[in-house]
């Protein structure tokens, strides 16, 4: 790929009156490079010229060829420069050069002419870019998000319309059944340098009914309350974190969830929005255990991956309680300071001793996304450390299917498909189909409604991550709670029944709050 230099565009004309990508890549000089490369004769190979997803990748391979152009800086905003009549300097070139780079890339991230964004007026001329700029924000960044938001929807529709022909399609639709993931080896070289050993710690636990591990687990959970509210009185004074008793704790957690895996599968789902915050943590704990171990990791990363669940959004802490709150869309400076939560994390583990690298890793990258849009850096794909594309995935999921006091779960179901409609855009497509594998196809905490006329909540999936066993607690029939009935759908089982679940169901639409039938 070529060194792109802004002054390059000196001069050249950009006065188009129709949006045409091709033009634009001439104008940047780079049209034949495009064009030229694998990715694109790949793509027109595939789906021929006049595919939407070709434009699209050729708007996202021009920003990539100009990044080092626009995150170097431009010049600062000069209101004068449009009434010169010659442009005789260095500085005045580089200027006339730098507005016309900034048009361009604002055309090619918003699909419209750079007549068109003219006549639009404030908010989308050359000065708000150039401020931009000047505070030290990444104007590549800036450009990709605008890109993909006005682009996502064709990238989904052509993910999904591409997976209806594929093996991919089939394997994640079939994520009920056996997987060949099991075996599969993840896209990076990080992976592969993991110990991957089967534990002798786990092989000396004795296995534990769910009836029996969700009360020791549920105790648990409100020790690591406890523990945490110390933790953040300890990161708001400036004192280092209590290490010695979050590496004791993570490793209860690990035990408990050894014994019985869904019994902290399931209280993760019994969260208050008063005190979602605090149970965010201890809930990406519980899932950071959860994909360790799906992945085959050795004890010793599955505790330290544990303890970055524990601590990855504990800078949010530092921020104002209405911040964290706020059901409208947040401002600039809102956005602003609430990504500094990051900030506030790893300087309060950098003030810490024992904590290992992985755990900076993820306070660091659990935000980054792999198109690019994410914060605090912009990282894309091999940029963001594994354990950051991890702890993305456990950070989102567990925020998909939490009531909090801005927006209500969406359900684990729902929640795995957004996740899989995101994979390769902002989550790492190999890691999110070991994730949702490992879920199933109706994760713990689904609430189902049954073939029999009632409703419940999956409590333990079987071997193949298959529904196993549901709690029965409501009659649609009757319209009212029903005593707590234990019921196996396990078609593997002997004791399975004859009912089977019909369908996902929102339990607010029946007043059924999960918490309430766990115990």
């Amino acid at each position: 790929m070529s060194l792109f230099k802004a002054d390059l565009c000196f001069g050249v004309d950009i006065s188009f009156d129709y949006f045409d990508v091709d033009l634009l890549l001439d104008a940047l000089q780079i049209g034949s490079e495009i064009k030229r490369s694998k990715r694109i004769v790949q793509l027109v190979k595939e789906h021929g010229k006049r595919h939407r997803i070709i434009q699209i990748a050729k708007r996202q391979m021009a920003l990539d060829i100009v990044k080092t152009a626009l995150d170097k800086g431009v010049m600062p905003y000069d209101s004068y420069f449009h009434e010169k009549t010659t442009l005789s300097s260095v500085a005045d070139r580089l200027y006339d050069a730098e507005e016309r780079l900034l048009q361009i890339c604002l055309s090619i991230a918003l699909g419209k002419s750079v007549k068109g964004l003219r006549k639009l007026g404030d908010g989308y001329g050359t000065k708000e870019l150039r401020v931009l700029s000047n505070q030290g924000r990444s104007l590549f960044r800036y450009f990709r998000s605008l890109l993909n938001d006005h682009t996502r929807s064709v990238i989904l529709s052509f993910k999904e319309e591409a997976a209806d022909d594929g093996k991919d399609k089939k394997e994640v639709a079939s994520r009920s059944a056996a997987s060949d993931l099991k075996n599969e080896t993840l896209p990076e070289s990080q992976i592969e340098e993991l110990p991957k050993k089967k534990t002798e710690i786990k092989s000396r636990i004795k296995p534990t009914e769910f009836i029996d591990e969700v009360v020791r687990a549920n105790l648990l959970l409100l020790e690591g309350q406890d523990l945490l509210t110390e933790q953040v009185k300890n990161m708001k004074v400036g004192a280092p974190f209590d290490v010695t008793a979050l590496q004791k704790y993570c490793n209860q957690l690990i035990r408990s969830y050894d014994r019985n895996p869904f019994a902290l599968l399931a209280l993760r789902h019994a969260k208050e929005s008063e005190s979602y915050l605090l149970q965010h943590l201890l809930s990406s704990a519980v899932l950071g255990v959860h994909f360790a171990r799906v992945i085959g990791l050795s004890d010793s990363y599955v505790s330290a991956i544990a303890l970055g669940g524990l601590l990855f959004d504990i800078g949010r802490f530092r921020l104002p309680d209405a911040l964290s709150s706020k059901s409208s869309k947040l401002t600039q400076i809102e956005s602003d300071l609430f990504r500094k939560h990051i900030d506030f994390a790893l300087s309060a583990v950098k003030n810490s001793d024992g904590l290992v690298k992985l755990i900076y890793q993820m306070i660091s990258d659990h935000h980054e996304r792999i198109d690019g849009t994410g914060y605090p850096v912009g990282k894309q794909d091999d940029e963001i450390s594994i354990y950051g594309k991890m702890a993305a995935i456990i950070d989102a999921y567990d925020a998909m299917t939490s009531e909090q006091q801005h927006k209500v779960s969406m359900g684990p179901v729902k929640a795995c498909e957004r996740l899989i409609k995101e994979a390769g855009l902002a989550f790492d497509k190999k890691l999110v189909e070991k994730f949702v594998q490992s879920m199933g196809e109706y994760p713990v905490g689904s609430c189902v409604s049954l073939s029999n006329g009632r409703i419940g909540f999956v409590i333990s999936l079987n071997k193949l991550n298959q529904p196993s066993l549901i709690r029965q607690v409501f009659s649609v029939a009757q319209n009212a709670f029903i005593p707590v009935v234990d019921i196996s759908v396990d078609s593997s089982s002997s004791k399975r029944s004859d009912v089977k679940i019909v369908s996902e169901v929102n339990p607010q639409l029946h007043g059924i709050q999960f918490i309430n039938h766990l115990f």
